[in-house]
């Protein structure tokens, strides 16, 4: 069988579109459809010549980006990682001479207090006793003083309360329910 000089012999489907073009009447067009189609041709010859894609332009890589996770991943972040690289190394960031240690699990009395305690709370296990963290933190900051002077120090006690705030805003620790005097780590 043979439509319109094209062998469509076993193929339904080929057979199916030809008789269905062959049936159909095209619509009369309005003046304004004529108009229309006529203007959009225009456009789209315009749009063709002057419009191109960017990635065929020369020097495209410095203004448009076609690797999307890679311009995600730049604009995203990671800020856990930069939040445990600003409590856990605090030169990197601040650049002063006085958090300069020796190795990056060493402390000292000058860093700052979240980032001692947060070195701290990474020695602990998933409950921290904040009797024991409040000492190790006293200890830390006035080593020449006896035990139980250290940490009953106000001032020490303000700073060791402030740093545990911090670390709780930043979501590294919570209150525990099952113990009053206990925090959970939430970060391993």
């Amino acid at each position: 069988m043979e439509v319109d000089g094209e062998n469509v012999l076993g193929n339904r489907y080929k057979l199916k579109e030809k008789l269905l073009r062959a049936t159909r009447v095209d619509r009369v067009q309005s003046e304004y459809e004529m108009i229309r189609a006529r203007f959009v041709s225009y456009l789209e010859e315009v749009f063709a010549k002057g419009l191109q894609p960017p990635h065929s332009r020369t020097f495209h890589e410095i203004l448009f980006f076609s690797d999307v996770a890679n311009v995600k991943k730049q604009i995203v972040g990671s800020p856990r990682g930069a939040i445990h690289m600003a409590l856990s190394n605090p030169v990197h960031y601040l650049q002063c001479k006085c958090c300069v240690l020796p190795s990056l699990d060493s402390v000292a009395d000058t860093l700052p207090d979240v980032c001692l305690a947060y070195k701290l709370h990474r020695e602990c296990g998933k409950h921290i006793n904040l009797y024991d963290w409040l000492q190790a933190f006293a200890a830390v900051l006035k080593p020449d003083e006896e035990d139980d002077q250290r940490f009953k120090d106000t001032s020490v006690q303000a700073r060791f309360t402030h740093a545990v705030a911090e670390l709780q805003f930043l979501g590294f620790i919570k209150s525990s329910k099952r113990k009053t005097d206990h925090v959970m780590r939430l970060t391993w």
